[in-house]
């Protein structure tokens, strides 16, 4: 989550907390068990990639990854920051049933989160001289 922001050169950290929780076939009516799954974040505006301590999630694993920013003037002028990380997982089919093929499916998750501009910006008036 964001929170307010006041002035260029303040740096916003990210957490994003990727939990990867495969469904389990005998709750879920044809689900197909799939061993791992492997992650990837994409996010704007970032000052730097996103680091990840790993990429590759068994079932119930979560990964704590991190990301900075540091807010410009145009941040400010323009009212915020808004952030929008995509997470995509990958995963492949484990399955052996007779007449199941293996699959590899993608699924996404997209969260957007706003950090609001409570700074006062100046606006110089030019002075206006008589002739």
């Amino acid at each position: 989550s964001l929170s307010t922001i006041t002035q260029a050169g303040e740096v916003v950290n990210y957490t994003y907390v990727i939990t990867y929780l495969a469904a389990k076939p005998d709750l879920q009516k044809n689900a197909v068990p799939v061993s791992e799954m492997t992650i990837s974040i994409s996010d704007s505006p970032l000052d730097s990639p996103i680091s990840c301590p790993k990429l590759v999630l068994a079932n119930g694993e979560s990964v704590t990854c991190t990301a900075k920013y540091t807010v410009t003037s145009a941040d400010i002028v323009g009212g915020g920051v808004t952030d929008r990380a995509i997470v995509t997982g990958t995963f492949t089919s484990t399955d052996t049933q007779e007449g199941c093929a293996p699959f590899a499916k993608k699924v996404q998750t997209i969260h957007t989160a706003t950090a609001s501009a409570s700074a006062t910006v100046p606006v110089g008036i030019p002075s206006q001289s008589s002739p």
